[in-house]
């Protein structure tokens, strides 16, 4: 069979026949094979670099489902931001915590549980609290006929000596020796007149060193509040209450300043 003719005024979308082609299903029909009912024409292959194309000829990453795409967004927190859960790190109060892996890439420092050591381990904004045994409470006592005052850390003391308890518990302070801190000396003067102070050698008093009342801040610690010291001729005084030294004073007690700073 002869080639149709083809006009001169055919175009490129026009059916492009073969004439000796042989359909598949039909072996040894002789008929004209259009080729454009099989094959996408120019106008088609266009369309799929403008961006028309099925998912299967798009870019790879935009067909990729996530377990697919790169490795790191796809990946835990854990694989993405190793964490080591118990690791020692700095608490905003430096103390020494332990890292916390819960969330791996915001880790958290845990504060330790309080301490006895004059510093606020938990970062609570407290020195020492609730840790028993860590600080020991203060009596104050007087002799009414003596006239001189008691500091102790002992109760029996005050009956034994003949002393009237004024304020249990005064104040506090550490039994054993803490960063920071220094011992408290008690200096016997004779009567009921006693001395409270860092020098061991009780200021050149002459005085016989009864030993430790306690452990004491030199300078504001760890909430800490101040001693005051007063004197008078048979008697030191000591008291934290601002109002009450400034009492002494107004009855004849020389201020002689801060002493200590006590809890």
């Amino acid at each position: 069979m002869g080639e149709p003719p083809r006009s001169d005024a055919a175009t490129d979308d026009a059916p492009t026949y073969f004439p000796d082609a042989v359909l598949p299903d039909a072996p040894g029909l002789d008929a004209p094979f259009l080729v454009d009912a099989f094959a996408p024409s120019l106008d088609a292959a266009s369309e799929i670099d403008a961006g028309a194309s099925p998912d299967a000829a798009r870019p790879l990453d935009a067909a990729m489902p996530d377990a697919a795409r790169p490795v790191d967004a796809a990946m835990p927190d854990a694989s993405r931001c190793p964490c080591t859960p118990g690791a020692p790190c700095a608490t905003s109060c430096g103390s020494t915590g332990a890292t916390s892996c819960a969330s791996p890439c915001t880790p958290m420092c845990v504060a330790p549980s309080e301490l006895c050591n004059v510093s606020d381990d938990d970062c609570d904004g407290a020195c020492d609290e609730d840790v028993g045994g860590c600080r020991e409470s203060v009596v104050r006592a007087y002799h009414d006929s003596l006239g001189g005052h008691l500091y102790t850390r002992d109760r029996s003391e005050i009956a034994a000596g003949g002393f009237r308890t004024e304020a249990d518990p005064f104040f506090f302070v550490y039994p054993s020796a803490q960063p920071g801190l220094a011992a408290f000396h008690r200096c016997y003067l004779g009567r009921a007149h006693r001395l409270y102070t860092f020098d061991a050698g009780c200021e050149g008093s002459g005085a016989s060193d009864e030993g430790i009342l306690g452990y004491v801040a030199p300078s504001p610690v760890c909430g800490a509040r101040p001693l005051y010291r007063l004197s008078a001729s048979d008697d030191h005084f000591y008291t934290v209450d601002a109002g009450e030294r400034d009492f002494a004073v107004s009855i004849g007690y020389t201020d002689e300043g801060i002493a200590a700073y006590v809890w």
